[in-house]
């Protein structure tokens, strides 16, 4: 490998309209075997959120995310925009924007170590206040402070 990174989707082996989420997992199990045999050292994870998943698979895999650590890889989130998230709120994927930070917040305190976004600047807000609050010795600068 030449300083590429594979990134590996859970799918059940092939796009169906609901996969199964035990299949998924037995199928990725598998790759990281085959991975680890074949040398293949560079690698992480991606749920996939959205890609024929119904909303409340979607939500079922979020809750889940933890379990993906098992691998022992980063995990990518990619759920900027998502339709799990205006779906769910009866909004514009625009109008989400406060509820993707939500969950952005979650899938860090879940384990994901890369956000896919689409609006840059609030991500690393988010990211900013995650760090902040994982360690105490973060410092708020005095020019942010207001109150």
């Amino acid at each position: 490998l030449i300083g590429a990174l594979f990134l590996r989707w859970i799918l059940d082996g092939k796009m169906s309209v609901q996969p199964d989420p035990k299949k998924s997992k037995r199928v990725n199990l598998a790759f990281a075997e085959e991975a680890e045999r074949k040398g293949l050292e560079e690698w992480m994870v991606d749920p996939g959120f959205g890609f024929g998943k119904t909303l409340e698979q979607n939500y079922e895999v979020f809750r889940d995310l933890e379990r993906l650590q098992s691998f022992g890889r980063r995990i990518l989130v990619g759920i900027s925009r998502k339709s799990m998230i205006y779906k769910l709120l009866g909004c514009t994927p625009d109008e989400a924007l406060p509820a993707t930070q939500a969950l952005h917040l979650a899938a860090l305190d879940r384990g994901a170590s890369i956000l896919r976004v689409h609006d840059v600047l609030e991500a690393s807000r988010t990211v900013a206040i995650w760090r902040a609050l994982k360690n105490p010795s973060v410092s708020v600068s005095s020019q942010h402070e207001n109150s």
